[in-house]
């Protein structure tokens, strides 16, 4: 099994989607703007480690090192989905704004 693959199937859409939702808000929130960008991986990857262990508690699985690791894995790449996204749409646009 090689290594993406791998990665791909310890994605999990509804801690996805949790992360991303939270991760947006955190950026564009004006009352937040003291939040520093550089903050909010770190904050993904505990979030994701939190959701996917309570998605794992209510389904009855349980909480294992493999659930936390598959949320830690799923809040990363929410950050590195919204960051596809905001780059594919400057893209499509034509924007050229700094990075923020």
């Amino acid at each position: 099994m090689d290594i993406l693959t791998m990665i791909t199937d310890l994605i999990e859409p509804t801690t996805l989607i949790c992360c991303l939702c939270v991760g947006y808000a955190i950026k564009h929130i004006k009352s937040l703007d003291a939040y520093s960008n550089e903050f909010i991986p770190l904050t993904m990857l505990l979030l994701g480690a939190v959701v996917s262990s309570i998605v794992a508690y209510f389904n009855g699985v349980g909480v294992t090192p493999e659930i936390i690791v598959q949320g830690m894995v799923t809040g990363i790449a929410s950050t590195g989905l919204h960051q596809l996204f905001t780059r594919t749409i400057q893209g499509l646009s034509g924007e050229t704004t700094e990075q923020n």
